[in-house]
């Protein structure tokens, strides 16, 4: 009986190990950068410090430089019908976009972000949205190829999954896009970060000495606190990530609204909308991709 024992705790030990070894961050060989986006597996972009802008190569397992100069790079919107839409802005609030075989082409205007999602169709096949130097919110019309609204004041803005939040420079106060108004709307609630997985938006407010994880409920139209404390939230898909105070990285369990701690110290997050999994940059500009069995 005792032998009998024993095998069964080394073979539950081998699982554990296997299962531990099974999912784990890879680092991408010669891939040192500073900002990273990911759509599909096929659109995955970066910038360094430097401002190049790079775009991983899945046949090679390398990012390929691209032509041109950017501190920010956006990345999404992409379905079945579309391939994912790749904007950017330079250190000088110009924009770009990005077109196969062309490469990237200044757009009129002038942003200091921006974030791209699915569109709603007609003149907006992508939700493109920035903001200027004096924090309002601008929408890209492709009819026109001219930038709209101009409103409100936020610090951070984010288009993902047709749906459009933002956070207001009054106190950290939240806000959503109405589609039929145009107008953006307050919500309840204080967040310092929001991200929208197919779930859902999903937010932090990691104003020191807080960092409380939010869920949004679609039957209050408010954000509830969930068990956690993180600093930043990355969402896309099914899948959501954060990292903590002390730069550790969780996924959350839906199941059971806990989150999986995963070894290592990273400065981002990143998590396709497209199938483009997920991504992280360390301290060093390191960047690593999840692999699962």
């Amino acid at each position: 009986m005792k032998r009998r024992l024993s095998i069964v705790a080394v073979l539950c030990a081998m699982l554990g190990v296997v299962g531990a070894q099974a999912q784990h961050f890879q680092q991408i060989s010669g891939a040192v950068l500073s900002q990273i986006s990911v759509g599909s597996p096929w659109a995955i972009w970066g910038v360094n410090a430097q401002h190049q802008i790079f775009r991983f190569n899945p046949g090679t397992h390398k990012f390929d430089q691209i032509a041109g100069s950017l501190v920010q790079v956006a990345v999404g919107g992409g379905n079945m019908n579309q391939l994912d839409a790749v904007w950017g802005v330079n250190q000088n609030q110009q924009i770009f976009q990005y077109q196969n075989g062309v490469g990237f082409s200044q757009v009129a205007g002038a942003l200091t972000s921006i974030s791209v999602g699915a569109g709603h169709g007609g003149c907006y096949p992508y939700e493109v949205w920035g903001l200027n130097q004096g924090h309002q919110a601008w929408r890209f019309n492709n009819c026109t190829g001219k930038w709209e609204v101009g409103t409100g004041s936020f610090s951070s803005i984010v288009s993902s999954g047709t749906q459009v939040w933002a956070i207001g420079t009054n106190f950290y106060a939240v806000y959503r896009f109405n589609f039929s108004t145009l107008t953006f709307q307050q919500v309840t609630g204080s967040l310092s970060g929001i991200a929208v997985s197919g779930g859902g938006p999903w937010g932090v407010y990691a104003v020191y000495p807080y960092s409380s994880v939010y869920q949004f409920s679609p039957a209050s139209q408010s954000f509830f606190q969930i068990p956690g404390a993180l600093r930043v939230i990355a969402a896309g898909g099914n899948e959501v990530w954060g990292i903590n105070r002390s730069n550790t990285l969780f996924k959350i369990i839906p199941s059971s609204q806990t989150w999986m701690q995963f070894p290592g110290s990273y400065s981002q997050v990143a998590v396709g909308s497209g199938g483009g999994g997920v991504w992280t940059i360390d301290f060093s500009g390191n960047v690593y991709i999840f692999e699962t069995p």
